[in-house]
């Protein structure tokens, strides 16, 4: 899993270019933070994969973390993405993948002694905890920031629709 860390770090690049560029209106914000989100996801995917045959040293409870902190990574990832693109289906995501985000995250500050003493740590520590981190920052933006903030922020539609002119558009749809 030496390579995981390269991928993390270009789809963290790229995602946090594409959220710039998203912030600022820029074209090409979108694509880039495709590329890095789901670049992210799949790393995390394969990672969770290859947990069962690289960690088998390690005592189970460590490779049971994680598998599910992998599978929450591409979850969330997922969610955050669909968020920042305004597609259909990120409520979904966030019901589901906020309260496992939440759990993990409880059951891996009560796991961390046990962590910090294993050869686990190194791979933890490059490979698990700065995605953590970045999903966590940039998947609770949009929950922390009023929905119409957001939209004036991150919406492409924003220079040729008003917030209220979007909300209408919605009620028209219902």
């Amino acid at each position: 899993m030496p390579r995981a860390k390269l991928f993390i770090i270009i789809a963290l690049a790229f995602s946090s270019f594409g959220f710039i560029l998203k912030l600022l209106g820029l074209p090409g914000g979108s694509l880039s933070l495709i590329i890095g989100l789901y670049t992210l996801s799949f790393t995390a995917f394969v990672q969770m994969i290859m947990s069962f045959f690289k960690l088998k040293e390690l005592a189970p409870v460590l490779i049971i973390l994680s598998v599910l902190m992998n599978f929450t990574l591409f979850f969330c990832s997922q969610a955050v993405l669909l968020r920042y693109m305004w597609w259909p289906g990120w409520q979904t995501l966030y019901v589901f993948g906020l309260p496992l985000f939440l759990l993990i995250t409880i059951f891996l500050v009560v796991m961390y002694s046990r962590i910090k003493t294993t050869n686990f740590k190194v791979y933890f520590q490059k490979n698990l905890i700065l995605p953590w981190f970045y999903i966590f920052v940039f998947g609770a933006f949009p929950v922390i920031v009023s929905y119409k903030t957001f939209y004036q922020s991150f919406n492409g539609h924003r220079q040729t629709q008003n917030y209220e002119q979007y909300i209408d558009s919605l009620k028209k749809l219902n």
